[in-house]
């Protein structure tokens, strides 16, 4: 009896997390599509493969350090070379050692790469940021699509029910002789061309939300449901001219920043290149 209690308690748990209506601010979309979207993971993991490199090339820099430690036994039969007569010994034997190198010379390869690794570093951040922005800007226009197929459904229902009323009336008068037959047949098709509106902003409106889902990577589900936004919050003014706003994208574009970066970084990996072409002078020390 515990048993079957606990089960309907469970299925009735499920059944109401399963139930229960998605509902989304606009702030809470951006967030969600920040955390989840594939393309946008892709370049922070990008980014960290650029820092690891970037990482490794200041590491080369260092001088390298290595140890060794050995150590044995050897037991068995011999011949005493004094006494030429066989005896049973154990000989234990160890050896230790430790060495170091730098490179002092090689055509400054290692330093250009470590620019070269820095700056590609600072390009994939700025990428980072633009797979960012672009998201952002992605689901706000995602966003707005579905509460504007929300609102065109809600007009597009409105006027089939004026159609209806028509009709209805039409055909009173109709049945009365007061109007001809053909203006009753114009509302008919007028209510189905309605009808089929419907369907279609229905379509458009499912549509939308399947877009927003893919942005979020989110399961997509029809009970969807989005906070309405108030249009006159973002009637702003906006100051700047058309001129300053391309000299500020120019300075702050997160995409123009990262070509800029990944150029210096071209440079440098071109530096490092022709630096392999010298002659390595390198300094190392053993110790055994």
């Amino acid at each position: 009896m515990k048993q079957l209690v606990f089960l309907a308690l469970l299925l009735v748990l499920l059944r109401t997390e399963t139930g229960a209506q998605p509902y989304f601010t606009l702030q809470q979309a951006i967030d969600t599509a920040l955390a989840k979207n594939i393309a946008v993971r892709q370049s922070g993991l990008q980014s960290e493969a650029a820092e690891v490199n970037m990482k490794q090339a200041r590491a080369n820099l260092l001088p390298d350090l290595a140890a060794n430690l050995n150590h044995g036994i050897n037991q068995g039969r011999s011949i005493d070379p004094f006494t030429n007569a066989f005896v049973n010994q154990t000989v234990n034997f160890a050896g230790y050692g430790m060495s170091s190198g730098v490179v002092l010379f090689n055509g400054f390869n290692l330093q250009n790469t470590l620019k070269q690794s820095v700056y590609a570093y600072d390009a994939s951040r700025m990428e980072l940021q633009q797979a960012k922005d672009n998201l952002t800007l992605n689901v706000i226009l995602a966003y707005l699509q579905v509460l504007n197929a929300e609102d065109m459904l809600s007009a597009a229902i409105s006027q089939r029910d004026v159609s209806t009323k028509q009709l209805e009336r039409l055909q009173v008068l109709d049945s009365q002789g007061a109007i001809s037959p053909s203006q009753v047949s114009d509302v008919k098709g007028q209510l189905m061309n309605d009808e089929l509106n419907i369907l279609n902003l229905r379509n458009s409106l499912e549509t939308a939300k399947l877009s927003l889902a893919q942005l979020m990577n989110i399961p997509y589900q029809k009970s969807m449901a989005l906070q309405r936004v108030n249009a006159e919050e973002f009637l702003t003014s906006y100051g700047l001219s058309s001129n300053d706003v391309f000299n500020t994208a120019l300075q702050q574009f997160s995409l123009v920043k990262s070509v800029e970066l990944r150029r210096r970084s071209a440079e440098y990996a071109l530096k490092a290149a022709r630096g392999s072409l010298f002659p390595v002078v390198t300094l190392g020390g053993n110790m055994q």
